[in-house]
């Protein structure tokens, strides 16, 4: 069985998470958050947050995303 990534969510200071999930699998992010996400080719962040489908769709450099997802790195 393959395990899914975790990643943190990394939001701007004005939006609210109360009651949301911070950390999880993109999976658990989609079901619990109601944000949208975009993959993005970057190592580092490789979703980017969105509030509402319109923004995520007319935004082709990511400069109206509200956050991102950064993958948690394991400990050995």
């Amino acid at each position: 069985m393959e395990n899914e990534k975790e990643y943190r969510m990394v939001v701007d200071s004005n939006v609210d998470m109360s009651g949301m999930i911070d950390e999880g699998t993109l999976e658990e992010f989609k079901r619990h958050t109601g944000f949208y996400f975009i993959a993005i080719d970057d190592d580092e962040r490789p979703y980017l947050v969105y509030d509402n489908g319109q923004d995520m769709k007319s935004d082709p450099d990511g400069r109206h995303a509200i956050g991102h997802l950064e993958p948690i790195q394991e400990a050995d």
